[in-house]
């Protein structure tokens, strides 16, 4: 998955930029999770979805541009 990073890009864009926090929420429900920084965004390697709950103190609805889709 590659993500423009919220902390490199104008306030204006943030709608669909994902800040270290959200990325690292979002590799949570992975099994395996590289990071990459790459310029101006950040690529995930996202390998085996987690078959264990993830929890969380703090649920917050996600925003679209942290959206995964699985196909199976």
């Amino acid at each position: 998955m590659i993500t423009p990073h919220a902390d490199r890009h104008p306030r204006e864009l943030r709608g669909i930029c994902l800040d270290d926090a959200e990325i690292d929420l979002l590799a949570d429900g992975w099994q395996h999770a590289g990071r990459i920084e790459a310029g101006d965004s950040t690529v995930l390697l996202l390998c085996g979805p987690r078959t264990t709950p993830v929890t969380y103190s703090e649920k917050q609805a996600p925003k679209a541009a942290a959206a995964v889709r699985l196909r199976g």
